[in-house]
């Protein structure tokens, strides 16, 4: 399974059927936390513990895709943000 770290969250790096086959297969919690979530990471410890447990994370901000497309690492996919 292919995964991104991002803020210490691992996002799952695959096709939105890759997502939904991988949690239809293993369970679990899946995550898909927006941005505006994201900044009360640092402030919110059972937050930030419940998204970094997370079985699966898949991102939701269209907007952190694009900026991650600007940084030294491969791109991902948002869903239902931009595709990549």
């Amino acid at each position: 399974m292919r995964t991104y770290t991002i803020l210490g969250i691992k996002f799952f790096g695959g096709t939105a059927r890759e997502a939904v086959d991988e949690i239809s297969r293993s369970g679990g919690l899946l995550v898909a936390p927006a941005a505006p979530s994201l900044i009360n990471l640092c402030r919110d410890a059972e937050y930030r513990h419940a998204i970094l447990e997370s079985d699966l994370a898949i991102a939701d901000s269209g907007f952190m895709v694009l900026l991650w497309k600007f940084l030294p690492a491969k791109p991902f996919r948002a869903f239902p943000g931009l595709s990549t």
